[in-house]
């Protein structure tokens, strides 16, 4: 008899064999497991429904009283409610996971050919296309006044919502927890704008990043780059050749954003650069730097 874990193993792979023999592509696989998981969903609450449903009108008639449809219904749709949350929920859970199992075979494959195509970097400008030129990137670059506009935009617009809510509704707690979180992305914008310092700098020695630490790290400490995607963000995956001695340089906000992944675990063990931050095109940086690593790492 399977165990618990076993059988939830087996939800999980139901297409992961077809998707791993090149059967259904990324996006499919993905919306197949998080379909999938929702129909198991939707089958438990259903007969759940149907027992509920059989089981309320018996008791009733076992006791001599006609059955309620009003207080039936009521039950009924508060369990459809929850199911639906649920699925939902557990759609979300399949999604992430099987997102992450493709995630983490694109990392395999970047680590067992450095030099492969990145064709996830997204298309190339006719001006890319004669080749990585790391040397026009070399230099320094402040955070982008762009993404800084569009943080200050989103918490004012957080804000807004949440004066509005107040003057409607009343101050309560919760309330009083989402503008303080509105307010201190308003504050993050403000200070992105303001913030001049250099942020990110390239030269022929190497990369650094403020978000990172103080320290410049040689290309040769990578072994592979490759493109990733986060919403409205874009950046680029660093993965160290050796984790250990890269992680003893870092400070201990580097070694949290280097041990978390950025809260998904295909990254874990990785830095990650925020292309969009910087305000820097994905693609044509992602092929420069993965030139120089690649070079770096065939020279050492």
């Amino acid at each position: 008899m399977a165990t618990g874990r076993g059988w939830i193993s087996s939800l999980r792979d139901r297409n992961a064999e077809r998707w791993r023999a090149g059967e259904i592509d990324d996006k499919t696989f993905e919306r197949d497991q998080a379909a999938w998981a929702r129909k198991i969903m939707f089958g438990v609450f259903g007969v759940l429904l149907v027992v509920c449903a059989v089981g309320l009108s018996i008791d009733r008639l076992n006791r001599g009283l006609e059955i309620d449809i009003a207080s039936l219904g009521l039950v009924l749709g508060f369990i459809a409610f929850i199911g639906l949350v649920t699925a939902y929920r557990v759609g979300q859970f399949a999604h992430a996971s099987a997102r992450n199992m493709v995630l983490k075979r694109n990392r395999d494959r970047v680590v067992a050919n450095p030099a492969q195509d990145l064709t996830g970097a997204g298309p190339l400008r006719p001006s890319d296309r004669a080749g990585p030129k790391a040397t026009r990137f070399y230099g320094a670059y402040k955070r982008s006044k762009t993404y800084g506009y569009f943080v200050l935009t989103l918490g004012a617009i957080a804000s807004t919502i949440s004066t509005m809510m107040g003057l409607y509704f009343g101050i309560g707690g919760q309330l009083v927890m989402v503008g303080s979180a509105s307010l201190g992305v308003v504050l993050w914008g403000i200070f992105l704008l303001l913030d001049r310092r250099d942020y990110l700098k390239i030269s022929s020695e190497g990369i650094w990043c403020r978000g990172w630490g103080t320290q410049q790290h040689a290309f040769a400490e990578f072994k592979a780059v490759y493109p990733r995607r986060n919403a409205t963000m874009q950046g680029i995956v660093f993965v160290p050749r050796n984790l250990e001695q890269f992680r003893r340089r870092l400070p201990w906000y580097g070694r949290i954003a280097l041990r978390g992944g950025g809260g998904v675990q295909a990254h874990v063990g990785t830095m990650t650069l925020w292309t969009t931050r910087v305000g820097v095109a994905q693609a044509p940086l992602l092929r420069a730097l993965q030139a120089e690593i690649v070079s770096a790492g065939s020279g050492s």
